[in-house]
């Protein structure tokens, strides 16, 4: 049993250590050589639109006449 958990132990840290990391650079190293040799390059960005002039507020409202409260029939307001 010794020697299964050594040979797993060993087994996971070259895993772990070595292969992970050489197939991260390789699929990196890929993707770069993909990108380069198979897209277009970048087009330069046009300038943006002109910022506009200083907030003008709108002007302010008349006021509108609120419509009269109808207070139905059983319920009254509080009386205070």
């Amino acid at each position: 049993m010794a020697v299964a958990v050594i040979v797993g132990l060993s087994f996971a840290t070259v895993l772990t250590l070595v292969l992970v990391p050489v197939l991260y650079s390789l699929v990196d190293d890929f993707a770069a050589f993909f990108r380069r040799h198979y897209t277009r390059p970048e087009e330069p960005k046009t300038a943006e639109p002109p910022v506009p002039g200083p907030y003008e507020p709108r002007p302010a409202r008349e006021p509108r006449e609120r419509e009269p409260v109808v207070v139905r029939e059983g319920l009254r307001p509080a009386e205070g």
